[in-house]
């Protein structure tokens, strides 16, 4: 059995003679469970509770200042994999009611809501339209107007409009989006429409919640760096030192 003694600050853990300091274990287990892991693909998701499982159990159980180092740096690495291909599209018409000819405008936004870049998105509708847009960005947003002419006949009570968007990544994954645009039909006159035609379709957009990228840095990282340069002085302090001795003991 071990005897094992916390400080109060429970940063530092006693091992017998041995001291572990678990701090920057414990930081990175807050930190991922801080992660809105709604807002990420499922594979990396997986990865990350793995290595977020195995991290508290070192914390509860630690042996030696190396196996916190491991397991807090297996958790930065699964928190800087996690990959998210969240995509959001919202479409918004002029008109709330229509009649037959009648043209519509139609804004369209599109956001990468993700962590990784669109290399291909398309943007297409339920009328016939299809249009390449190209790279998107992460967290990168397009917006595109689009312009419609009804049929000279409408039947039923209302007309749809569907918008989809479909976004190709780099390694071959397809995220998609969707939206539409319903309008009344009506026997309105076309100039008493007009009156009624929003003029600002961007006004009162709600900004999309973005997956973040993280990038922390590597525990103990610099701190290895650091120990390699004093190492280094050390040895060639001791070097020259040697020298100048022989050259005395040389000159006796």
């Amino acid at each position: 059995s071990r005897v094992t003694t916390k400080e109060p600050i429970d940063k530092i853990i006693r091992i017998g003679i041995k001291v572990i300091d678990v701090e920057p274990l414990k930081e990175m287990i807050n930190y991922a469970n801080l992660i809105d892991l709604s807002l990420y693909s499922t594979n990396t998701v997986q990865n990350l509770k793995i290595a977020l499982s195995k991290a508290n159990s070192v914390l509860a159980h630690p042996l030696s200042n190396d196996e916190i180092l491991d397991a807090t740096n297996n958790l930065r690495l699964a928190i800087n994999n996690l990959k998210s291909y969240k995509v959001n599209l919202e479409v918004r018409a002029d008109l709330q009611k229509v009649s037959a000819r009648t043209k519509v405008n139609v804004l369209a936004v599109f956001t990468n809501a993700g962590t990784e870049d669109i290399s291909n998105l398309v943007i297409t509708d339920s009328i016939g339209l299809e249009r390449n847009v190209g790279l998107v960005l992460a967290g990168e947003s397009k917006i595109f107007n689009l312009s419609y002419t009804l049929p000279a006949i409408l039947d039923g009570d209302t007309y749809v409009i569907d918008v989809n968007a479909i976004a190709t990544y780099a390694d071959g994954l397809i995220s998609n989006a969707s939206d539409q645009v319903s309008f009344e039909i009506t026997n309105i006159p076309s100039e008493e429409l007009e009156k009624e035609r929003n003029q600002d379709l961007i006004q009162n957009y709600e900004e999309v919640e973005k997956a973040e990228k993280h990038d922390l840095p590597v525990t103990g990282e610099h701190t290895n760096l650091y120990l390699v340069i004093t190492l280094c002085t050390v040895g060639l302090a001791l070097t020259l030192y040697r020298l100048n001795y022989k050259k005395r003991d040389a000159h006796r």
